[in-house]
């Protein structure tokens, strides 16, 4: 008998093999088939069922020779129909990944406001309620040493500078203050900041009220420089159904913080140069547009979780508009690989251009000039896939054997697709259910193997 599946054949109460004496008359067999036929029916894909051998003529008919017809014929049809499926999935994916208002949304009508993926306008309500729906992970048992990160403590971000420029479509990252500046320069129409720690989540709406409140850079350095009680009215206004006691202790445990970290911030990019939201009006300008025009939504997530991130992947398919930053900061140092991190990187949507950003906080590896803790690197959305999918690694060093050095000190890039890839290495387990996450299952069951040997941040594959 055909094996049912991986090889194993099926067992001997399925294969009948106890009622092998047994004959049964066909027209009762025919009946259990028909059954079978009206089953599959009205399931909608009912194929033409063939008379099993020794069926004519109402000759008796074994039970082996009944349900391995049986097996054959509902494994035809399930096989035939899941793979026309995921085909159909993976090919609306392919039509709609990088091609921002068309489309339709997974499992229903179209979604989508042309103007969605326009910065320069306010986002449309049924995109406000897609991301709205973006659920936040469950609550750590503690953060890293017991410490709220209100500022970030890596300073040279604008090494990624050029290789973000302009990127557009949709902006995900964790952390404080240098999420904005990196969004000054990549210049997204959507934002979609994550922390576990629901402190920082706090602090971003604070950021949020600083920005309404302040029209230009000069005004944004005065409003964290003046007193903090008009920054944390505006901000309970903005949030009034919020935990106001856990705003106000971002306040006050904040407040301070910000305003000595931007004021070393600007200072270094006006040293250096360098145009960012602390210097120049345009990116300062764009940023503020997206908070004003409902662009902006911070929640508590888990990079390793089980609801954030592949929610983000969910959200941005729907909006149809492609994931181009993603930044992690050191993240990866905290934890190992496991299948539900590779799994959120592998399921997000990803554009042609699209960019992960990391750093790693170690002395292994160079640092850019006046960058006393960190290495910085950067890798293809795509290649990050096909690592997550192909790669297995394990923890982050493993990744950055493979890093390449760019002409910028303290910069590399993860170029090198993983060596030898065979199957997804996926557990089918974590994949998400849900008619929405089908575009997600098939970005994970069907990737394609590019036929070249790297990927680079920034520069489309073909």
């Amino acid at each position: 008998m055909t094996p049912l599946r991986g090889g194993s054949s099926p067992s001997p109460f399925f294969t009948g093999e106890r009622l092998a004496a047994r004959p049964v008359r066909a027209r009762s067999l025919l009946g259990l088939l028909g059954g079978w036929g009206l089953l599959l029916a009205l399931a909608g894909f009912a194929p033409a069922v063939e008379e099993p051998p020794g069926a004519a003529g109402g000759s008796p008919l074994t039970a082996t020779e009944l349900l391995s017809s049986i097996v054959s014929d509902v494994h035809k049809v399930v096989t035939t129909h899941a793979t026309k499926a995921l085909r159909d999935a993976a090919s609306r994916l392919a039509a709609t990944a990088d091609s921002p208002g068309g489309g339709e949304a997974p499992g229903g009508p179209p979604r989508r406001d042309s103007r969605d993926n326009d910065p320069s306008h306010p986002l449309s309500p049924g995109a406000r309620e897609i991301l709205a729906a973006i659920r936040h992970d469950p609550p750590p048992e503690s953060i890293i040493r017991e410490t709220h990160y209100w500022r970030s403590n890596e300073q040279a971000h604008e090494v990624w500078a050029e290789h973000i420029d302009g990127l557009g479509g949709a902006y995900v990252g964790v952390g404080a203050d240098q999420n904005y500046v990196l969004a000054g320069w990549a210049r997204p129409s959507l934002m979609i900041l994550m922390d576990f720690d629901m402190g920082i989540v706090n602090l971003h709406r604070l950021y949020h009220a600083a920005f309404v409140l302040a029209p230009t850079p000069a005004d944004f350095m005065a409003v964290w420089r003046g007193p903090p009680e008009v920054l944390l009215a505006k901000a309970e206004s903005l949030y009034p159904h919020e935990r106001q006691a856990e705003l106000r202790y971002a306040s006050r445990a904040a407040t301070w913080r910000v305003r000595q970290q931007l004021g070393r911030v600007r200072a270094r990019h006006l040293s250096l140069k360098i145009a960012s939201i602390l210097t120049d009006e345009a990116q300062y300008a764009h940023v503020r547009d997206l908070w004003l025009n409902g662009r902006i939504t911070a929640v508590r997530g888990d990079l390793t979780g089980p609801h954030t991130m592949l929610d983000i992947a969910v959200a941005l398919d729907k909006l149809g508009i492609p994931l181009n930053t993603l930044y992690l900061s050191n993240a990866e140092q905290y934890f190992s690989f496991g299948s539900g991190y590779r799994r959120n990187i592998a399921a997000l949507p990803f554009g042609e251009r699209g960019c992960l950003l990391r750093t790693a906080h170690t002395k292994h590896y160079d640092q850019p000039s006046d960058e006393p803790f960190y290495h910085f690197s950067m890798q293809s959305g795509a290649n990050a896939r096909m690592w997550m999918l192909y790669g297995y690694p394990k923890r982050f060093w493993q990744l950055y054997k493979y890093r390449t050095p760019t002409a910028t000190t303290g910069l590399s890039e993860i170029r090198l697709l993983p060596p030898s890839p065979g199957e997804p290495r996926i557990i089918p387990e974590t994949l998400p259910s849900g008619e929405e996450s089908a575009l997600l299952r098939a970005r994970l069951l069907q990737p394609l193997l590019p036929d070249f040997d790297e990927l680079r941040c920034g520069v489309r594959g073909d």
